[in-house]
């Protein structure tokens, strides 16, 4: 969503988790986790991409991962 937001200036990931192999296997790993939850109804908009409402986003990703997500 951030990154729909900032029209690609802010570039999202898809997590993953990969284990380190040999000596990089015993250093410590930080990570951090944000958030963002709009209100359904809110409006995103951006040079680059069509006018969407934040729930309207998320149904997107969700059908993207899950595509018989609203099929009964």
């Amino acid at each position: 969503m951030l990154q729909r937001w900032s029209s690609d200036k802010l570039i999202s990931n898809l997590h993953r988790v990969v284990m380190p192999m040999g000596e990089d296997a015993t250093k410590s790993r930080y990570s951090m986790a944000f958030f963002l939850q709009p209100d359904d109804s809110t409006v995103i908009e951006s040079e680059k991409y069509e006018t969407v409402t934040a729930l309207q986003m998320i149904q997107g990703r969700v059908r993207a991962y899950w595509p018989t997500a609203d099929k009964e």
